[in-house]
């Protein structure tokens, strides 16, 4: 008799339990998964004050990024934009100074050559010199042209140039001939010129003087 009396003390007391749990919690929880304890429960020491149930806690509300949080922002992008020009720029001024400098060395470097031109025993002097390039001597064609009495006519394209005396014509095309181009003004070999119009050409080099004759 005593055993089944405390079996059935215990089945009372487990009962009391549930029920008193049950009446403390009303089963409504709020957005967050929780609820206030009643005052029943409050009292008899089954709650203290809001909690959540089964061990499930509410997931934070997703926060809106504040003002600072927002300027931070703007100004990392402006920086890093602000950056990125910087770099461009610095890379397009870095290409343009290779391409200067390339030119620079591309450039060919051309002397004042010292040889003395006569046509027919008569010195002639050049209002644009004569220039040497890579042990050659260019002559203006245009001058050259005058002094021999020969006339010189230019294509539309600027690239073929006819030199014209009695009857004889040379002609200079950019592509082919040995024409450079200095201050503007297109050059050639002294021969290129004048052989091909009945001038001959003699070249003395104790005087350091080209001689042009009919």
């Amino acid at each position: 008799m005593k055993q089944s009396y405390k079996v059935l003390t215990i089945i009372i007391t487990c009962l009391l339990l549930i029920s008193s749990t049950a009446s403390a919690h009303s089963g409504r929880l709020d957005a967050n998964g929780g609820h206030n304890c009643s005052e029943k429960s409050k009292q008899k020491g089954l709650c203290t004050g809001y909690h959540y149930h089964r061990g499930e806690k509410a997931q934070p509300k997703a926060t809106k990024p504040s003002k600072k949080s927002n300027q931070s922002n703007k100004s990392k992008q402006q920086s890093s934009s602000s950056k990125s020009k910087k770099s461009s720029q610095q890379t397009a001024t870095s290409k343009q100074t290779k391409s200067a400098k390339q030119t620079k060395q591309t450039k060919p470097i051309y002397q004042t050559s010292k040889l003395k031109l006569f046509y027919n025993g008569k010195v002639q002097k050049l209002q644009s010199p004569a220039v040497d390039l890579k042990g050659i001597t260019y002559y203006p064609i245009r001058e050259i042209s005058e002094i021999i009495g020969a006339t010189l006519t230019v294509d539309k394209s600027n690239s073929k140039l006819s030199v014209n005396k009695e009857q004889l014509t040379v002609v200079l095309d950019d592509k082919k001939s040995n024409i450079i181009v200095v201050d503007g003004k297109k050059y050639a070999p002294i021969r290129t010129i004048v052989e091909k119009l009945g001038i001959t050409v003699s070249y003395k080099k104790e005087t350091a003087t080209i001689h042009l004759n009919d």
